[in-house]
């Protein structure tokens, strides 16, 4: 039975994971899925610790990033969710052949949050450096100015 967005977003708000996770499992694994139906299956599984499908959740933030329309402020809530999912999922998940061909930036996004969550700093500043070699975006640059600092390389 396919839900509206409306009756979906109920079940969250009446904390009824389950629910929301048996109805838009299948939803998720399509390319009909909404970022409504990616957002609220993340939302659903990290509340709800389902952690048996915490990769399929990293799918749904993986794809939720690519579509259009999506809310910021919502996407700025799925990024903490990710977290979750990415520090569960550990380094056997990102490991280094990418066994499971998650797109590079993100790969490699994951890669440096888990090098900085395990504190292998040096690790997770080489795998910056890459990400900025690869995408010299301001944003990968902001990232390692915070770093930098953080590791008291930089003094004001």
């Amino acid at each position: 039975m396919n839900l509206s967005d409306a009756q979906i977003n109920n079940l969250l708000k009446n904390s009824q994971y389950e629910d929301v996770i048996k109805n838009l499992c299948e939803i998720v694994k399509t390319d009909n899925a909404t970022f409504n139906n990616y957002y609220a299956f993340i939302e659903a599984v990290v509340s709800f610790l389902d952690t048996k499908n915490y990769p399929l959740a990293y799918n749904c933030f993986i794809k939720a990033n690519f579509l259009e329309n999506k809310n910021s402020e919502n996407l700025k809530k799925l990024y903490k969710k990710a977290e979750t999912i990415i520090k569960y999922l550990g380094f056997n998940y990102f490991n280094d052949n990418n066994t499971y061909k998650i797109q590079r930036d993100f790969y490699l996004r994951a890669r440096f949050m888990l090098y900085m969550y395990a504190t292998k700093y040096q690790n997770a500043l080489d795998t910056l450096s890459v990400m900025i070699k690869e995408n010299p975006s301001s944003e990968n640059f902001y990232i390692r100015s915070k770093f930098y600092i953080m590791q008291n390389k930089y003094k004001f």
